[in-house]
């Protein structure tokens, strides 16, 4: 367990057409890296399929054809791309305790390849985030995530922060 700081870049955009309600076929790009040595390591994904929102506060991307680019960040690893499924879990709660907002998220992202590569392009990376509201918007948060990406590191990592939120 190595101690260090959570230097974390995560952008990711959906774009979708609506076919009813709930279901929509969708285009997805994101990036996965961090600010201080940017993509070195970092992930980059594209890819198309269909998105399902069974309820308000829940979001499931399902793209099987998706593009992986691997930025290798370790010495003797060439980066590297592959075909596969991405997969997006987004959930939403808020709830009030006395007069305060408090706001759960929790997302969980995998790309599955096609492929056997190695070292292996699977990967999942399952973040939790609670914050709560002091004021007009503004409040704490404390998030914990979990990642495997065997392309970056042989161990599962774990990382918490904790800070300012503002919530639009």
């Amino acid at each position: 367990f190595k101690n260090g700081t959570a230097d974390i870049l995560n952008l990711s955009s959906l774009y979708g057409y609506k076919l009813s309600d709930k279901f929509a076929i969708s285009g997805l790009g994101e990036l996965n890296t961090s600010l201080e040595n940017f993509l070195s390591p970092g992930t980059f994904d594209f890819g198309d399929g269909a998105t399902w929102t069974p309820t308000s506060n829940m979001t499931i991307v399902i793209h099987p054809f998706n593009y992986h680019l691997a930025f290798s960040g370790v010495d003797g690893v060439d980066s590297q791309g592959a075909l596969g499924a991405k997969i997006r879990w987004d959930y939403l709660l808020n709830f009030s305790i006395s007069t305060k907002e408090i706001q759960w998220t929790t997302t969980l992202t995998t790309f599955i390849p096609y492929q056997s590569k190695t070292p292996t392009l699977f990967e999942y990376t399952w973040l939790n985030g609670i914050s709560f509201e002091l004021w007009k918007g503004i409040g704490i948060g404390y998030n914990f995530g979990i990642r495997n990406a065997e392309f970056e590191s042989e161990s599962t990592q774990s990382y918490h922060s904790f800070g300012v939120t503002y919530n639009f």
